[in-house]
């Protein structure tokens, strides 16, 4: 059996795991940076989104009633009609995060969670041998691009579910684990992820794929057979929800809502013109070509990574939210091109012997790299990770840390006013709000809102009408009328603001950094 040969047999990550040291390695530096940054750096990036207080207000609703809603919560607009909450479990999971350490355990829980999808790009890279230079630069790439939709939010468990599935998929194509293990993975990680977020179809593309590429390729029967199976009990496991067979019709529905969509800001295509995220994704696409054309291997490339790199590639192209997407399945894929075959490890090896005659500085220092890279291969127990972990934990429970809303760009005073002045029982359901910023009343006063940002429930006429009063277009004032609202919370710098401050109709009652409170006169 010749030397490539057993290149081929051995998977690199399984021919590493005898000599593994408890040492940190760049994979430690990444993920403490991204939660240092995210914690402590910016401790309002993960929360600037004003719709997880619907979702905070969703999963207390489960603890108080025992019970997963049925009818709105939200809006006083519709207040008997049927909604379907399909991201039940996620709402319990961060209203109990909440209640027990604030927004803070619920910041560590999302930073924690993200930080460890997205050096696992990292992991990947290695496990297939690649350099460390190569490995290092496209994780930083990586996570810059992907920084782009990092929010406490439900899509964040896609981040994980999608991330177990693409590597149990391919861990099984290289026989690295059992069909029946596989089977068991996949299904267990579908049960939370369809529970989660409506991105739970995903599993199934993915499934799809390997198994297309497995006929295309003629595998062995079994191997076929497995995925089918696969297919068939993961898709009857999305069906173990409290909705049962509606909430894949209510997702259909929604997203055939494409005039709500095409105005939602995640929802539109990257803006190449300066944009850090979209430059970031340039350069990964740059790169995976260069791989491309660089590669020289002997192992055939794998049909199905292929094919959802580029599936993956459409939707980053089609919505910025699915950048992180393209990130994490374009990573193993950059890893095998780039990958180092065992000859390479022995020339590197050699290098360090033959340059231990030298004293040059530049051979020494070749020489140290040398054995770092191969020193870090080994390196992979994550102890200062987890350590880092349990001390944010603890340090989320105490004021060193502060994470939450930001007051330049949410309201902060202005709640409070209405607090005081403009609750129902004094004035009636007749507020008019930025429909981002509903579910943080729902969340922070627990009263019902004219709107929030669940477009999905709205509908695209009502949605309409929204839109007409914030752009001040023709027979807006009209539609103030029509829906009696005596109050209305904008953005300062809002068209409706500049509107109503030259109307004497109404008048400014209260401000803040980020918000005016304009009331309409008796």
């Amino acid at each position: 059996m010749n030397q490539m040969q057993q290149v081929q047999q051995v998977a690199p990550e399984e021919s590493k795991q005898d000599s593994t040291s408890f040492l940190p390695d760049v994979g430690d530096i990444l993920y403490i940076c991204i939660m240092q940054v995210l914690l402590f750096g910016r401790p309002s990036f993960l929360f600037q989104d004003c719709s997880i207080g619907w979702h905070l207000a969703a999963g207390q609703f489960i603890l108080e009633h025992g019970q997963i809603p049925r009818t709105d919560i939200a809006s006083y607009s519709f207040p008997d009609k049927p909604w379907v909450p399909y991201e039940w479990f996620f709402d319990l999971i961060a209203a109990c995060l909440t209640n027990l350490g604030g927004f803070n355990l619920l910041a560590v829980f999302s930073a924690s969670l993200i930080a460890y999808v997205f050096v696992k790009t990292y992991d990947w890279q290695r496990s297939q041998n690649t350099g460390l230079k190569v490995a290092t630069l496209v994780s930083i790439i990586g996570i810059f691009a992907s920084a782009v939709h990092w929010l406490a939010r439900p899509h964040i468990i896609t981040f994980l579910c999608f991330s177990i599935y693409l590597s149990v998929l391919q861990k099984y194509e290289r026989n690295a684990i059992s069909g029946r293990r596989m089977l068991i993975v996949l299904a267990l990680t579908m049960l939370p992820w369809v529970n989660c977020h409506p991105a739970f179809p995903l599993g199934l593309i993915l499934i799809s794929i390997h198994l297309f590429a497995a006929l295309i390729s003629r595998s062995a029967k079994d191997k076929v057979k497995f995925l089918i199976i696969a297919l068939a009990t993961t898709s009857a496991t999305t069906l173990i929800n409290p909705n049962f067979f509606e909430l894949h019709l209510y997702i259909l529905n929604y997203l055939k809502g494409t005039g709500i969509l095409a105005n939602t800001e995640e929802y539109l295509s990257p803006v190449f013109h300066g944009n850090i995220h979209a430059f970031c994704l340039e350069l990964l696409i740059f790169i995976l070509i260069i791989a491309f054309y660089k590669y020289r291997g002997t192992q055939k490339i794998s049909l199905s990574s292929v094919l959802i790199s580029i599936f993956s590639l459409h939707l980053a192209l089609s919505a910025v939210r699915n950048i992180p997407i393209f990130v994490l399945a374009v990573s193993p894929l950059i890893g095998f091109l780039m990958q180092r075959n065992t000859n390479e490890n022995v020339e590197i090896q050699g290098k360090i012997d033959e340059e231990n005659k030298n004293n040059t500085e530049v051979d020494k220092s070749r020489n140290k790299f040398a054995e770092f890279d191969q020193q870090e291969l080994r390196s992979k127990k994550r102890i200062l990770s987890v350590v880092y972990t349990l001390v944010v934990l603890v340090l989320a429970f105490t004021p060193n840390m502060k994470t939450g809303f930001n007051p330049e760009t949410t309201p902060t005073k202005t709640l409070d006013y209405i607090d005081k002045n403009l609750r129902p029982a004094q004035v009636g359901d007749c507020g008019f709000n930025l429909d981002n910023w509903g579910g943080l009343l729902l969340y922070k006063l627990k009263m019902k809102v004219f709107i929030d940002d669940r477009a999905d429930f709205y509908g695209q006429e009502y949605y309409g009408k929204y839109g007409t009063i914030v752009q001040t277009d023709p027979g807006w004032q009209g539609l103030l009328d029509q829906f009696k609202i005596k109050w209305i919370l904008m953005p300062a710098n809002a068209k409706l603001v500049q509107a109503l401050s030259i109307n004497p109709q109404w008048s400014l009652v209260a401000k803040d950094e980020a918000s005016v409170i304009y009331r309409r006169q008796k």
